[in-house]
């Protein structure tokens, strides 16, 4: 095992959270509660509050996100996702991010989200 790799919430399978040389890898974050939502603005919303909730368990924030890919059951959603992300990220802060459809993704959770932050 390697010291200078600090791992959190893994479960044998993944690893939620990965940090390595100031750097923190995010797996991919889906809704939590699927049939909550009803628009993709709410599950929007309910993967940034993980995303938030993890970068803050790694001692990071989403003013830090180097990057980011987004993974879409139906691609036309894409613009109210993108609304929600224009209010959810800091002015000044956007990432590089890239943007996919995924075949076969089922659309009770129809985004996925994985971020790379640097830390303070």
């Amino acid at each position: 095992m390697n010291n200078d790799i600090i791992r959190m919430e893994s479960n044998g399978c993944l690893s939620r959270v990965v940090i390595h040389n100031g750097v923190v890898y995010l797996t991919g974050l889906a809704t939590d509660g699927p049939e909550n939502c009803k628009t993709m603005t709410e599950h929007a919303e309910n993967v940034f509050r993980r995303i938030d909730h993890y970068l803050e368990m790694a001692g990071t924030d989403k003013s830090r996100i180097l990057s980011a890919t987004l993974y879409f059951a139906d691609y036309s959603q894409k613009p109210e996702f993108d609304e929600a992300w224009k209010k959810w990220m800091p002015a000044g802060c956007e990432p590089a991010r890239t943007a996919l459809t995924c075949v076969g993704y089922s659309a009770k959770w129809p985004v996925e989200v994985t971020v790379i932050a640097a830390m303070p």
